[in-house]
C-alpha cells in the first residue's frame, strides 16, 4: 500500500474497532463508577489495550494478568488456572474481549468463582457477530443465553447487547479491511465510498429496526 492508501486503511481500521465496540466503553465506564472502590483488589484479565487506558483514566488501582509475557502483565498465567491467587481473594475481575480466546471456558469460570470474594463481580464483554481475529486463538462466540449458562452459578447483574441487528451487519462489512491477504485488505480499503454512503442508511435503519437478535457482542456483569 502507498502512504495515502495506508492512511485511509489505518483510519478505517480504527473506525471499525470503535464502531464494533459501540456503547461498550460507556457501559464499562458506568460499571467502574458504580461498583469499584479504592480498597478493592482488581484484576484485569488480558493486559494492555484500550481497556487498560480506561481503567487508568478512572484512577483504578489494579493488576493485569495475561498468558503472553510480551504484553508485560503483572502476572503471567491463564485464567483457566490461577493458582497464584488464593481462594476468595479478588473483589473484581475485568474480562473484556477475552472469553472467546479461552480454550476451556467452564474451567475459567470455575477459577473465577473460586478466587472471587463473596459478592465479588466479573465485568466483561465478548463478541457475537464478529469476524475471527487473533487467529488461530479464536475459539468461541456466545449468545446471551450461552453466557447465562456459562455463569449459571452467579447472579446476573447486567447483560446487554452492544448494538443492533443492522449495525452488526455494517461492522462485518467494515471489517473487510482487516481480513485475508494484502490484496483483499486493499479491496476493503477501496470500498470507503460505499461505507460512507451506507453510514446514514445504517443510522436510519437502526432507528426503525431495533431487533437485537444480532449484535457485535455483549457486555455483562455477574456476581458471585
Amino acid at each position: 500500500m502507498n502512504k495515502k492508501i495506508y492512511f485511509v486503511y489505518d483510519l478505517l481500521l480504527r473506525f471499525s474497532k470503535l464502531y464494533s465496540r459501540k456503547n461498550l466503553y460507556g457501559l464499562l465506564d458506568l460499571a467502574i463508577k458504580k461498583y469499584c472502590r479504592p480498597n478493592y483488589k482488581i484484576i484485569n484479565i488480558g493486559a494492555g489495550g484500550e481497556i487498560k487506558k480506561i481503567l487508568l483514566k478512572r484512577g483504578l488501582d489494579f493488576k493485569e494478568m495475561d498468558i503472553n509475557e510480551r504484553r508485560h502483565p503483572d502476572y503471567i498465567c491463564s485464567v483457566e488456572s490461577m493458582d497464584i491467587f488464593p481462594d476468595e481473594s479478588i473483589d473484581i475481575f475485568f474480562c473484556m474481549e477475552v472469553l472467546e480466546h479461552v480454550k476451556n471456558p467452564f474451567n475459567a469460570i470455575k477459577e473465577i468463582k473460586r478466587t472471587l470474594k463473596p459478592g465479588g463481580m466479573i465485568v466483561g464483554s465478548t463478541p457475537f457477530i464478529f469476524p475471527m481475529h487473533d487467529e488461530p486463538h479464536d475459539f468461541y462466540r456466545y449468545t446471551k443465553y450461552g453466557l447465562v449458562n456459562l455463569f449459571q452459578d452467579f447472579k446476573k447483574i447486567e447483560l446487554a447487547e452492544r448494538n443492533s441487528y443492522i449495525e452488526s451487519i455494517y461492522v462485518v462489512l467494515l471489517r473487510l479491511i482487516n481480513i485475508g491477504d494484502k490484496k483483499q485488505r486493499l479491496v476493503g480499503t477501496l470500498l470507503l465510498p460505499i461505507y460512507l454512503l451506507l453510514a446514514p442508511l445504517v443510522f436510519l435503519l437502526s432507528g426503525f429496526i431495533t431487533n437485537r437478535q444480532s449484535t457485535t457482542g455483549y457486555f455483562f456483569i455477574f456476581q458471585k
